[in-house]
């Protein structure tokens, strides 16, 4: 029984090299630094599985956003994103979400499938091809974790792993991600 316990998943390991290298171009910008809750957030400009931009200048001063992280292969996600979905859809209608997918390559191709499994229909990036975005945005480096940044642009609520103990800041973060500072 996981009660009172908080679980998490490492990288997964693989023998097969990474190319974490990306041809979007000039138009791509990662973040120089982690997060924290006393700063502002790094800027960024990527691009999405569909290749659409999400660009921090759009949201930072407009309107907050939530990154979920999350891997195919990551059994504790699979208690983490029900719990997402239960705060989404009581509390999160203006809230813009994206997903962080952290398979690589060589579990790439499992992804459909746990996207429907998991009705999760957010935007999707894929933490190969941004690995300072996906570091800077989950210092923890595991799965599964939720990041949510206000309005302003200030990190309300980062957690990693799953404990029950998540939801009651989840709902509190979502609910007051609007307001202003």
């Amino acid at each position: 029984m996981l009660s009172g316990w908080l679980c998490a998943c490492g990288p997964q390991a693989s023998g097969a090299e990474l190319d974490l290298t990306r041809a979007g171009g000039e138009h791509t910008l990662e973040p120089t630094r982690a997060i924290d809750r006393a700063h502002r957030v790094p800027a960024f400009r990527i691009h999405t599985v569909d290749g659409d931009v999400f660009d921090s200048e759009a949201f930072i001063g407009e309107r907050p956003f939530m990154l979920v992280y999350f891997a195919t292969w990551c059994q504790v996600c699979r208690l983490k994103l029900p719990m997402v979905d239960f705060v989404l859809d009581r509390y999160g209608a203006d809230l813009t979400v994206f997903g962080v997918v952290m398979d690589d390559r060589s579990t790439w191709h499992h992804v459909p499938t746990y996207l429907e499994r998991y009705d999760i229909d957010y935007e999707l990036i894929r933490a190969e091809q941004f690995p300072r975005f996906a570091a800077a945005y989950s210092p923890s480096g595991l799965v599964p974790a939720v990041t949510v940044v206000d309005k302003d642009g200030y990190v309300l609520e980062y957690q990693h792993g799953y404990s029950r103990s998540h939801l009651a800041s989840l709902i509190h973060a979502v609910t007051v991600a609007d307001e202003p500072r």
